[in-house]
C-alpha cells in the first residue's frame, strides 16, 4: 500500500529492491523566474530567498490554496481531517509555477451524518504562480485511500497525476496539459506492480524521455503505459572498482556474496544516479555513479568514515559530507550529524577536487539543493538556512525565519533560479 509521508513505506521497498533485485508554445516572458532567487517548498510553507540580499520571505501553502485552519483544528481533540499538509511538490521555474498535492477538502471538514466517509477523501493538485505567489488553479483528483503522486515531463508541457483507481492496487494516471491546465488523457490499470506508476519527489526522467527513474528502478514509458523494470547499478562496474568495493560485500541466506548497492534517494542528474554502500562497522562508505540509461559507471570512491553524498551542479562532481548518524529517540527521528568536513570529487576520475573543514556546519545539517553550475548550495544548519559556496567553502547566513524546510528526496522541493 502507498502511504504518506513519501518515502516512509515505499522507500523501504525501494531499498530492498536495490539490494535484492538486481507541442511547443513559447512561454511568455513575464512568466519566467527572477534571477538570483532560491525557492524552497516544505509540507506547509513556500519560501522565496533573494540571493542578492540573502533575505527570505515565507508563505503558508494553505493560504495560497485559499483556505485556513478553522478553530476546531486548534482544539484539544481536533478532527483527523485537520492533518492538512502538502506533498509531492514540483517546481517548474521555466513556466513560473509550483505544483503540490493536498487533501481536497477544507481542514476540519468531516462527513455529514449518513455520508460515506470516502466521499470526502479526494485530493487536489494546486497550481501556484511563483512571481507573486497566488493560486492559479485547483485540479481535483478522485477519492483515493492513498496520496496521489505527480511528475512533470522533461519539457514541462505535461503533468502526470497517479492515484489509486476504483479497484485497490489498480492505479490510474491522468495527463494534464500545463498550458491549459486541463486533463487531456487518462490511463487506467497502468500496471500490476506497485512501483509501475509511483512518482515521488525523488523520481525524474532521463534526458531521452524513455524512462522515469525512481531509485534503482526504471519505469518504461511507452504507448501511455508505465512498466517498472529491474536495473542493476553494479553490472558495469570495472574489475578495479569491484576489488575496491569488495570490503562492502555481504552474504545472502544462500551463502552468496553480493554488493548492496543503494541509490542516494534523489532525482537523477544528467541521467546519473549516485550509489552508496556502507561497511558492517558503519565506518567506511563507498560511492560511484551509474548512468540510468546505459548502465555505465564511474570510478568508485571509498571514504574512511560514515558519510552522505550528493551529486552537484550538472553531475560532473559530487560532494561528500562526513559525519555520523544520531540514533532515533522517543521524541526524534534519526539525524545525520556533520563533522563539517566536506570533500568534492570529480565523477569521471574519482579524484579529489577540493575539500573544506567548516566549523560553522558541525552538527545537525543537510544540503538541500545546488545551483545549476554547482557553485552554490542551499544548506540547512540546525534551524537556519545558509548558502554554501562549494568553490570556496564560504558560508552565508540567510536572514528570516524558515519554519518548514524541504526533506531532500522525500518531501518538498528546492531549486535555484538562474
Amino acid at each position: 500500500m502507498r502511504r504518506y509521508p513519501a518515502g516512509t513505506t515505499l522507500t523501504g521497498i525501494l531499498l530492498l529492491l536495490s539490494i535484492w533485485r538486481l507541442g511547443a508554445q513559447e512561454k511568455p516572458a513575464e512568466s519566467r523566474e527572477m534571477p538570483g532567487t532560491l525557492y524552497l517548498v516544505g509540507t506547509r510553507q513556500f519560501t522565496k530567498v533573494d540571493l542578492r540580499t540573502n533575505t527570505a520571505k515565507s508563505h503558508e501553502l494553505i493560504t495560497l490554496a485559499g483556505m485556513e485552519f478553522p478553530d476546531e483544528c486548534n482544539s484539544h481533540h481536533p478532527p483527523q481531517s485537520c492533518d492538512w499538509y502538502a506533498s509531492e511538490a514540483r517546481l517548474d521555474l521555466k513556466d513560473g509555477r509550483l505544483y503540490f498535492v493536498t487533501p481536497g477538502a477544507t481542514p476540519g471538514d468531516a462527513p455529514e451524518a449518513g455520508e460515506d466517509e470516502t466521499d470526502s477523501s479526494g485530493f487536489a493538485v494546486w497550481v501556484i504562480r511563483l512571481r507573486e505567489p497566488a493560486l492559479e488553479k485547483k485540479i481535483e483528483i478522485p477519492p483515493s485511500s492513498q496520496i496521489p503522486t505527480i511528475l512533470l515531463t522533461p519539457d514541462g508541457k505535461r503533468l502526470f497525476a497517479s492515484y489509486e483507481g476504483e479497484d485497490a492496487q489498480r492505479w490510474t494516471v491522468d495527463t494534464i496539459d500545463t498550458t491549459t491546465l486541463a486533463k487531456i488523457g487518462t490511463v487506467k490499470d497502468t500496471g500490476h506492480n506497485i512501483l509501475d506508476d509511483y512518482f515521488p519527489t525523488s523520481a525524474g526522467y532521463v534526458a531521452s524521455g524513455k524512462f522515469i527513474v525512481n531509485g534503482n528502478t526504471r519505469i518504461q514509458v511507452e504507448g501511455g503505459q508505465f512498466r517498472v523494470e529491474d536495473f542493476d547499478p553494479r553490472r558495469k562496474l570495472k574489475a578495479a572498482d569491484l576489488k575496491k568495493l569488495s570490503e562492502f560485500e555481504k552474504t545472502d541466506m544462500g551463502g552468496q556474496k553480493f554488493l548492496p548497492a543503494v541509490a542516494v534517494v534523489m532525482a537523477p542528474v544528467k541521467d546519473k544516479m549516485l550509489e552508496w554502500v556502507l561497511n558492517e562497522a558503519g565506518m567506511e562508505t563507498g560511492f560511484w555513479t551509474v548512468d540510468m540509461e546505459t548502465g555505465e559507471t564511474s570510478p568508485a570512491v571509498v571514504i574512511k568514515s560514515f558519510a552522505k553524498a550528493r551529486l552537484i551542479g550538472d553531475g560532473k562532481e559530487f560532494a561528500v559530507f562526513e559525519g555520523r548518524m544520531k540514533p532515533a529517540t522517543q521524541w526524534e527521528a534519526p539525524k545525520f550529524v556533520s563533522t563539517g568536513r566536506i570533500s568534492i570529487y570529480k565523477v569521471d576520475s574519482g579524484t579529489l577536487a577540493r575539500e573544506f573543514n567548516i566549523a560553522e556546519l558541525k552538527g545537525d545539517s543537510e544540503m538541500l539543493c545546488t545551483s545549476g553550475d554547482g557553485t552554490l548550495a542551499a544548506y540547512r544548519y540546525e534551524k537556519e538556512l545558509v548558502i554554501l559556496n562549494l568553490q570556496t567553502g564560504r558560508v552565508t547566513r540567510v536572514a528570516g525565519t524558515i519554519a518548514d524546510f524541504p526533506q531532500p528526496g522525500y518531501a518538498g522541493a528546492c531549486e535555484f533560479g538562474e
